[in-house]
């Protein structure tokens, strides 16, 4: 029989998210996460299986909690226009322990793991098709309130979103001044929109 788990396995998988996505995969040890979720080594093989297993279910609470909370809370606004520039600019303002240029773990592990990992691949452009989605539909509430004109190209306008914005949370690394990417975001946004 089976022993229970005696941890809070969110708050753990939030704790191992806050590492991997400040430390990338490769940079972070099983000691990393050992330190980070207060977990022995056996508990943390026996409850998540390897580091890459590991890596697998934050990436899906990443997806669920952060990415999945964020979209609700700015693309689901009332005003959409409004709610796609909130998205775009609270990447570089909502940041975690108050840090500049950690970008997203969606794009860090895109950049680091992609290349080479087919599941971690699969499972990150799962992700960037939720985002996709979502904005296809914030455009189309815009083309609906007449924000934007009926005729604007809702996929290709949500494909230059998400790819404008993975290109500015890779400078952002680089970057490292929260200003300065509010403001490119804003920039960007116009340049795809039009002027609101």
């Amino acid at each position: 029989m089976a022993r229970p788990q005696n941890f809070d396995r969110l708050n753990v998988l939030k704790n191992a998210t806050l590492v991997f996505w400040h430390q990338g995969f490769q940079g972070t040890s099983m000691k990393d996460l050992e330190l980070a979720t207060g977990l022995q080594p056996s508990s943390l093989y026996n409850s998540f299986g390897n580091k890459e297993a590991l890596f697998l279910e934050v990436l899906d609470f990443y997806e669920e909690f952060v990415l999945g909370a964020r979209i609700k809370k700015y693309l689901h606004q009332q005003d959409p226009i409004a709610g796609m520039k909130d998205f775009f600019t609270t990447c570089f303002t909502d940041l975690p322990r108050g840090k500049k240029g950690m970008a997203c773990l969606i794009v860090n592990s895109v950049s680091e793991m992609a290349i080479h990992n087919e599941t971690i691949r699969k499972r990150l452009n799962r992700t960037q098709k939720k985002l996709h989605l979502n904005f296809v539909k914030s455009i189309d509430r815009a083309k609906q309130d007449g924000s934007l004109a009926a005729n604007s190209p809702s996929e290709i306008m949500a494909n230059q979103m998400l790819i404008s914005l993975n290109g500015l949370l890779v400078a952002s690394k680089v970057v490292k001044d929260n200003n300065k990417m509010v403001a490119a975001s804003l920039q960007s946004l116009t340049f795809i929109l039009g002027k609101q």
